[in-house]
């Protein structure tokens, strides 16, 4: 269960018994415990591509000890992690946890169970990184509108804001490193009295220059209250089955987007104490 600190035991002839109506029946003798010092191993390979000046940090997860070592590179060659590893019982993995700055780095041969030897052969790679831009097109922005875009990058975790006041087409500012980073488009701001909704807006690996991110703008059914007494409500209805409660004055939206060309029909469901309210330009 707990082997010696810098030992390594194995057990032969590991027999058992089992009782049947409280008699033992059956039994194996002989089992013998045999313990030696444990031998450790290193990991270790070459790196190659890293740019002059450059440095990447490896990292070296071993188990069941649970062993982690890091190894930071600033030149090309051979390397060897100074964490070792126990034989025979235990395995190694090498990542690159953080890419180099205009980097990608990938390794092979970087795992194997057990470990039983030295490991030399890690092979770590590093190319120059491929950026990508991320875009679309814009539809359906009311005139005098503006919107505000957010693409999230899934990897590195920066966030790249574009405000927009006329449809077309639209590249953020910011490209996205290839193979290892993603893309997430959302709305940001919404335009006044208008709702707009993005599809085409993620990916994760990003591998070339996006321009298919769709971004349409529909109208919302609205408008303004005045006259409300505080502590009063009022709740509107339209005619595709929202309620709408308003507490206070000032503009207000249904939830429900309309079709162009759809009938709208906006009446009072129920009036606040005391007072009558009326509705203009409601159909």
């Amino acid at each position: 269960n707990q082997e010696p600190s810098g030992t390594t035991c194995k057990v032969t002839n590991g027999g058992s018994s089992y009782v049947d109506n409280g008699v033992k029946t059956t039994s194996i003798v002989g089992i013998v415990v045999v313990c030696s010092p444990a031998v450790y191993f290193t990991v270790g390979g070459s790196l190659t591509g890293l740019n002059s000046g450059g440095q990447i940090t490896l990292k070296m997860d071993s188990g069941p000890d649970e062993v982690t070592g890091e190894l930071t590179l600033t030149a090309n060659g051979a390397f060897t992690f100074p964490t070792t590893i126990r034989g025979g019982v235990s395995g190694y993995s090498v990542t690159v946890p953080t890419q180099p700055t205009g980097l990608l780095c990938t390794v092979s041969n970087g795992s194997g169970y057990p470990i039983t030897a030295d490991v030399v052969n890690v092979s770590v790679t590093c190319v120059l990184a491929a950026y990508y831009t991320v875009g679309g097109t814009l539809s359906g922005l009311g005139s005098g509108g503006g919107i505000t875009l957010e693409n999230h990058d899934s990897v590195s975790g920066t966030t790249d804001m574009l405000t927009l006041t006329a449809n077309g087409t639209f590249t953020f500012p910011t490209s996205i490193r290839g193979g290892s980073g993603g893309y997430d488009v959302t709305v940001d701001a919404q335009p006044t009295e208008q709702h707009c909704t993005v599809s085409n807006g993620e990916a994760q690996p990003i591998t070339a220059n996006v321009s298919n991110v769709s971004v349409t703008c529909t109208d919302v059914l609205g408008g303004t209250l005045t006259g409300l007494d505080s502590g009063e409500q009022v709740t509107l209805l339209d005619n595709v089955g929202d309620s709408l409660v308003l507490k206070s004055n000032g503009t207000f939206a249904f939830p429900t987007m309309l079709a162009d060309g759809q009938r709208y029909d906006v009446t009072v469901g129920s009036h606040p104490a005391g007072e009558m309210c009326s509705v203009t330009g409601g159909s």
